[in-house]
């Protein structure tokens, strides 16, 4: 490989590092926004039909669940990334117990 050619190289994989951290450092924000979008929602639910402070509650509640769904999609939207740019296509694959050779029997040892 040419110098020229390694540059580039570190430099695409720099970009797509700072794309993973940016995209990573908005969890704070959407834990933030979720928790307090909830919790004035069911205030106002509260207030409107005057069940104070249950629905509050139950909105904070929802906002951090919503923030959670969140922050998982984002988790698997990395390992997604880093698995890609691994090449492995499927970490849950495993070649021990393949008939690599066609012939009926495992490569692989262990029980069946």
């Amino acid at each position: 490989m040419k110098q020229a050619d390694k540059g580039h190289d570190d430099s695409a994989g720099n970009a797509a590092a700072w794309v993973q951290a940016l995209r990573v450092s908005t969890v704070g924000v959407e834990f933030g926004v979720g928790a307090v979008l909830g919790y004035l929602g069911g205030g106002w639910l509260d207030q409107r039909w005057g069940t104070a402070p249950y629905l509050t509650l139950v909105g904070l509640l929802l906002g951090v669940a919503a923030a959670f769904a969140s922050l998982l999609r984002l988790v698997r939207e990395v390992q997604r990334g880093e698995r890609e740019s691994a090449g492995d296509d499927d970490p849950l694959e495993n070649d021990a117990g393949d008939d690599d050779d066609g012939d009926g029997e495992r490569s692989g040892r262990g029980p069946r």
